[in-house]
């Protein structure tokens, strides 16, 4: 008993430390706060956080999951650390913070799946880590990708693009991986902190023409050759199927606008609505062939069909619509004028 009141005295010193420390890292020289035995510090915190012990039940976080929470804090704070994206690209590797995420959470292998999500730090299962250390990680996994991106897009024109580019796209795999995990977990905490990567990798998509035929584009950074559209469409459609998931309802769904938590999911499920209608810009026929698949999935006649499956099917058909639709003032006009029948 007393060498575990011990160890809960130095968890939660520890965890006054990480909270100080991550107040105070801006002010820090970046070096310091970069040096390798700090950053595996924070890690190690990260990933060490308590699984849940009721699953059925809402449970206060451990000292360890505070912990994780803080120590993750911390690195979103070495992360955000302002300076050239040259620079930050470099910051990221020398951290490797992507690589460290994914052995943490046994999430990517070589071909780009998923070997095993049960780690130390579990993006996959609400029971597997506690959520408050999951969602720390997501926001860490969130940042961290909008800062790769935004240094990768750097590297496309100019003498150094080849020599990095190999580096950079193991890091863009491993953030695509975990942005996947994280988007799909059926948490708001968790998935909602990806979703500004999540559109932040489709406007990288179609600013950098990901299917164009120099080699260097989405295509290219996933393992794609030049003009190969088939990685990039594989991207848009796993994150259709998660965004399908995500969108529906549970059975007993009842909106209360008085509920904070439910009025925190309506925001959420308009940014997941954002993120689709994005994808049916970028690419219509990935996602109509999509829907024609979910519609398909439906068991006939519709009456026998689960109401949240129905509901879900024909809001991804009325969102492809809103999608397709003009922007206000365009100058639009039908391609092939469709007489009116009686």
């Amino acid at each position: 008993a007393t060498r575990t009141n011990d160890d809960d005295a130095r968890t939660s010193l520890a965890v006054r430390a990480a909270s100080a420390l991550s107040r105070y890292l801006s002010w820090i020289d970046v070096r310091l706060a970069t040096e390798p035995s700090l950053v595996r510090s924070l890690f190690d915190g990260t990933g060490g956080a308590s699984p849940c012990s009721n699953p059925t039940e809402e449970e206060e976080p451990t000292r360890r999951t505070l912990l994780a929470a803080e120590c993750a804090r911390c690195l979103r704070e070495i992360v955000n650390r302002g300076m050239d994206e040259r620079a930050k690209l470099e910051m990221l590797a020398g951290m490797d913070v992507f690589g460290t995420l994914c052995r943490l959470s046994r999430i990517g292998n070589g071909d780009g799946g998923v070997v095993d999500c049960r780690g130390k730090l579990d993006l996959i299962t609400m029971d597997g880590t506690q959520v408050e250390a999951v969602a720390a990680a997501a926001e860490l996994i969130n940042d961290s990708g909008l800062a790769l991106i935004q240094g990768w897009e750097t590297t496309l024109d100019g003498p150094t693009r080849r020599r990095q580019q190999q580096g950079i796209n193991a890091q863009m795999g491993q953030c695509l991986q975990l942005t996947f995990a994280c988007l799909a977990y059926d948490s708001i905490d968790v998935s909602g902190a990806v979703v500004d990567l999540v559109s932040r990798i489709l406007v990288s998509m179609e600013k950098t023409a990901c299917w164009h035929d120099d080699g260097i584009g989405f295509s290219a950074a996933f393992g794609g050759g030049g003009g190969d559209t088939t990685v990039c469409n594989n991207i848009l459609s796993r994150t259709l199927v998660i965004l399908h998931g995500r969108m529906r309802y549970d059975i007993d769904f009842a909106y209360d606008y008085e509920d904070e938590d439910e009025a925190e999911e309506e925001v959420y499920r308009t940014g997941l609505r954002k993120l689709y209608q994005r994808i049916v810009g970028l690419r219509p026929n990935v996602v109509l062939e999509f829907v024609e698949r979910c519609l398909e999935s439906l068991p006939r006649p519709l009456s026998s069909s689960p109401t949240p499956d129905v509901e879900v099917a024909l809001r991804l058909v009325y969102h492809y619509g809103e999608g397709r639709r003009p922007a206000p003032g365009a100058r639009t006009a039908l391609v092939h004028d469709v007489p009116l029948k009686d």
